[in-house]
């Protein structure tokens, strides 16, 4: 008999990614070390009833946090 075939998995790409957690007056922000093992709190921006949300300034922080990537919370209540 012949060994199945493997397939080789491709290597992890480290980069950090920013953990957006979206709720009614703020949004919470973590950002990840690059293997994604630990994630450190980030701040918050607050949300203004009414208004757009605020994608423009979560870009922004992911910009100066040199994120390469988002993890978004699933709300359940």
């Amino acid at each position: 008999m012949r060994p199945a075939a493997t397939r080789a998995e491709p290597p992890l790409r480290l980069a950090r990614r920013l953990a957006i957690d979206y709720g009614e007056r703020r949004v919470g922000l973590a950002i990840s070390d690059p293997t994604g093992t630990i994630a450190s709190p980030a701040g918050h921006i607050l949300r203004r009833p009414g208004k757009r949300p605020p994608v423009a300034e979560i870009i922004r922080r992911a910009e100066a946090l040199a994120a390469e990537g988002f993890v978004l919370g699933l709300p359940l209540d």
